[in-house]
Formats: C-alpha cells, structure tokens, sequence
C-alpha cells in the first residue's frame, strides 16, 4: 500500500524526488524520499490506530494544513521551474554540487508531516482493504502496518532512483530542464487547485 500510495507522478515528493533526480543528485532526492517516508508512515500508524476520529474533531486542522501544502506545493514548483531555466545547473551528475543531508531529509519531512489530514486519507484506505477482506484493522498492527507503509515508500524512490541513475548519461540537459518545468508546473497546478478548494470550502461552510 505504500509504494502504490507513491506511484502517481501527481504526487509533490515523488515530483520533487524526480527533479533532483534528473539533476543528478541522487543523494539529496533519496533523503527527500526518506524524510517523506517517515511522517507517511507515522500517519498511517495513527490511522490504524483510530487517530482519524481525532483529526475530524477538531475543524482547525484541515484548513492550517490545506494552507501550508499550498504554499509548499507553489514555492517548490516555482523553484523548479526557475531551475529549469537555468542549464547550468543541468549539467553532467558530477558538475552538480550536492544539498545538504540536513536540509533535503527536513524537506522530506516537510512535505508530508505538516499535513495531519493524511490520517483521514489513511483511515479511508483501512477501510477500503477491510471490506475486501485483506486487512483486520486492529490497533495491535498499527506499528507493522506503519513500518511496512515507510518501506513500501522507500522501496519505490529507490527504484525511481536507480532507474533515472542508469538512464541520466542518456538524457541531454535540454530534456532534463523540459521534465523539470514540467514536474515544476505539476506541483503549480496542484498548489492552485488545492487552493481553490481551500476557498471553496471555505465558502461552503
């Protein structure tokens, strides 16, 4: 369930992992996915734990969530795209400086822990494997349920990775700079979009 909760090229840490992936830098795209990996699979813990009744409760925490994604969401796309514009920083994987381990993990991090609705995401995905009768949500496998959540993330920035490793000497930078506009205009649309479903929301209640 984590790696196909991964798999949508949609998704804002498998957008960013790709990016800097494509520039080269495997290492920072891979403590990205970790980071990522960690909060993921702490709210899917959660979830099977029950917590989602919790985050439904209390009304705040959708829209303070809903309002740091959107504004994750549009200043990472905008930085790709501005990166994109840029070929020198598309050069060979070698010429390409490294970010901090720090830094890329606490943008991992970012991305998914300050979005405590996941839990709600989670909960619905308990409940559509318990009616097929694959999963006994009891809280007793909240933990393994987790840990193999944050493994079957990892497992698939892995192969993402270790494809985009073999395939990047045979990329020219110019389509290197379109995919990464293209990756940075995917996570604009959805900023934008999860905008506009903050407001509307908003207006409805």
């Amino acid at each position: 369930m984590g790696m196909a909760s991964s798999i949508p090229v949609a998704g804002p840490t498998t957008a960013l992992v790709v990016s800097l992936g494509l520039e080269g830098r495997a290492r920072a795209a891979g403590l990205v996915g970790l980071g990522s990996s960690i909060p993921e699979s702490t709210w899917a813990c959660l979830a099977l734990w029950g917590f989602a009744a919790l985050v439904e409760r209390h009304a705040w925490i959708e829209p303070i969530s809903q309002a740091i994604s959107v504004l994750l969401l549009l200043g990472i796309g905008g930085l790709l795209v501005l990166r994109a514009g840029r070929p020198a920083a598309l050069t060979s994987a070698e010429s390409v400086p490294e970010t901090g381990a720090a830094r890329s993990l606490l943008l991992g991090l970012s991305l998914t822990g300050l979005n405590p609705t996941l839990i709600v995401n989670w909960a619905a995905a308990i409940a559509l494997v318990y009616s097929l009768g694959l999963l006994e949500p009891a809280p007793g496998l909240a933990i393994p349920f987790g840990l193999g959540v944050g493994m079957g993330i990892m497992l698939w920035f892995a192969v993402v990775l270790r494809l985009l490793h073999q395939h990047h000497a045979h990329i020219s930078a110019r389509a290197r700079a379109i995919a990464m506009r293209v990756m940075g205009a995917l996570l604009l649309a959805l900023g934008l979009v999860a905008a506009g479903r903050a407001l509307l929301g908003g207006g409805a209640a």
